[in-house]
C-alpha cells in the first residue's frame, strides 16, 4: 500500500522543490557559461581577424617597399649604363682615331 500520510507528502514536494531548484541553478550556470565561450570564441575570432589584416598590411608594404628598391635599383642600373656606354664610346672613338 502507497503511503499517502502529510510527512511523506512534505518530504516528495521538499525534493521535488530541491529539484527544481538545482534545475534552476543549472540553467541559470548553464548560459552564462555558453556565454563565456561565447565571449571567449568571439574574441578570439576577432583576434584572428586582426592579425590576418595586420598580416595583409605588411604584405602590401612588404610588396610597396619592394617595388620602390627596384625602382631604385633599375634607375642605378640606367644610370650605370648610360654612364658605361658614354664612357665605351669614347674609348671606341680614341681607338678608331689611333689607327
Amino acid at each position: 500500500m502507497i503511503d499517502t500520510s502529510p510527512r511523506v507528502g512534505s518530504t516528495l514536494l521538499k525534493r521535488a522543490g530541491r529539484l527544481e531548484t538545482e534545475h534552476a541553478m543549472v540553467a541559470l550556470t548553464k548560459p552564462a557559461s555558453v556565454d563565456s565561450e561565447g565571449a571567449d570564441r568571439d574574441e578570439t575570432l576577432s583576434e584572428a581577424r586582426q592579425l590576418i589584416a595586420d598580416l595583409r598590411d605588411a604584405a602590401q608594404d612588404g610588396r610597396h617597399l619592394a617595388r620602390r628598391y627596384a625602382e631604385m635599383l633599375q634607375n642605378v642600373v640606367d644610370e650605370y649604363c648610360v654612364e658605361f656606354e658614354k664612357r665605351a664610346e669614347a674609348a671606341l672613338a680614341r681607338l678608331e682615331a689611333v689607327q
